[in-house]
């Protein structure tokens, strides 16, 4: 392993000029959606849609003006843009769009251009609740750039080249509102920062569709996680920056703008800094929030939240089994085992099973197991956060629950079957075939 190190210095070294501004040759500036979104309640502004007339139909942001970037002109940019010194907003489904959008202004002398990435669905326009709209917010405690690389082997002890790498955000809480907004349901995701990486996993979360809280951390950075594909999965993953109290409290603040109905996710384990209890602290201090909370932990982890009665719980069938000292081989001991953490105060328990699909136990007492739809898996990693997603997803838009544990075993697989995380065409393909399984 020793002779990876290499590969993460490369990646340090291409990562440390990333954000900020645009080269000197492109005279504007990329900011977060948070910031776009203050310069809209604030000042005078421009916003400009840079996707397709069919994508705008769809759904844009509110006073968002059209144009397409393949139509920007001197001609175009004039009818729209009154002065050269105008604050414009560029944004569309994707970042690299809005970025060849924003130089072009710039080459056309306007001097106010600022790009703020692609996003899927504008956080304002979210599914209606009583009194508001429904916010998901998920919660990141130790986010990673994750540097994936791709070789035929690896030898210990030998040089190893590559055939591929990439680099994406990674973290439970981040993944699942990645693809949360794959599927077109916005949430916010609430993680810690620190040093460049932070920036960076930040700034590709928001090209990803996410709008993004991030909490700083003034010393250190945030992790680097090394993930080898070589035939076999094997990882390093770093150990991120040290956090205490003051940004707890920092995290406390933010959730207390949640209102009745929200949905707060909480996913992964807890830095070492911290209190073991932290999950507890949290959904103690917003029980009287009325949240809607998810949590996808394991071992005591999970056991200390279950008295505030969390909407959906989410082991895996060995944590579930390791919660009560056994190995669990079938669906009726998944089914004692989910109905003991009901007693215990869990609203609905779902388990993921890998390869072999998902159990349902829900409020009501039903009881649903799925198979996974057969397919090459390339990525375990982030499988069970997209289940999770996608389970949300569906229960958001149509409020039943087996139809919710039919997307969130697609999205678990159609995961699992691509190099990240899936985007909606490969979800909706194996939700095609999870619901032809369930015909048969």
């Amino acid at each position: 392993m020793k002779r990876i190190l290499p590969l993460i210095f490369s990646v340090l070294l291409l990562l440390s000029g990333c954000g900020g501004k645009e080269s000197a040759s492109h005279s504007y500036e990329q900011i977060s959606q948070q910031e776009a979104k203050t310069m809209m309640d604030t000042q005078d502004v421009i916003i400009l849609d840079v996707r397709e007339q069919e994508e705008y139909d769809s759904g844009h942001i509110p006073g968002a003006v059209l144009l397409p970037v393949g139509t920007i002109s001197e001609k175009t940019a004039a009818a729209v843009i009154p002065e050269k010194d105008s604050v414009v907003l560029v944004y569309c489904r994707s970042g690299n769009r809005s970025k060849t959008a924003s130089a072009a202004l710039a080459e056309l002398g306007y001097t106010g251009v600022y790009e703020f990435g692609g996003i899927n669905t504008w956080p304002y326009e979210k599914e209606k609740k009583k009194g508001g709209f429904i916010m998901i917010v998920t919660v990141t405690f130790n986010p990673a750039l994750d540097y994936l690389v791709y070789l035929p082997r690896f030898l210990p002890d030998e040089l190893n080249r590559t055939e591929k790498e990439s680099v994406v955000p990674g973290g439970k809480g981040l993944n699942v509102s990645v693809v949360l907004a794959n599927l077109g349901v916005p949430s916010r995701a609430l993680a810690f920062s620190a040093g460049f990486t932070g920036k960076e996993i930040q700034r590709l979360m928001e090209n990803a569709g996410c709008e993004t809280d991030f909490i700083p951390v003034e010393e250190g950075f945030s992790r680097i996680n090394v993930k080898i594909k070589a035939g076999k999965e094997g990882e390093i993953n770093g150990q991120g920056p040290k956090l205490d109290s003051r940004h707890v409290e920092q995290l406390f603040r933010r959730l207390e703008t949640l209102k009745a109905g929200d949905f707060l996710v909480l996913a992964g384990s807890i830095p070492g800094s911290l209190p073991p209890d932290l999950y507890q602290q949290i959904l103690q201090r917003v029980e009287k929030q009325a949240l809607q909370t998810v949590v996808d932990a394991s071992g005591e982890l999970l056991l200390r939240v279950l008295p505030y009665h969390p909407f959906l719980i989410k082991p895996n069938h060995l944590e579930l089994g390791e919660l009560f000292g056994r190995t669990l081989h079938t669906t009726e001991e998944i089914s004692q085992c989910a109905r003991q953490l009901q007693e215990k105060g869990a609203r609905n328990v779902l388990v993921s099973m890998a390869g072999d699909g998902a159990f349902l136990r829900a409020e009501d007492g039903r009881e649903w197991f799925l198979p996974a739809p057969s397919g090459k898996v390339i990525n375990s990693v982030g499988a069970g956060d997209s289940m999770v997603a996608g389970f949300l997803a569906g229960w958001l838009k149509t409020g039943d629950y087996e139809t919710a544990l039919r997307l969130g075993v697609a999205a678990g697989s159609a995961s699992a079957f691509t190099e990240w995380l899936a985007d909606r065409p490969a979800i909706e393909k194996q939700l095609a075939a999870v619901e032809s399984m369930n015909q048969a």
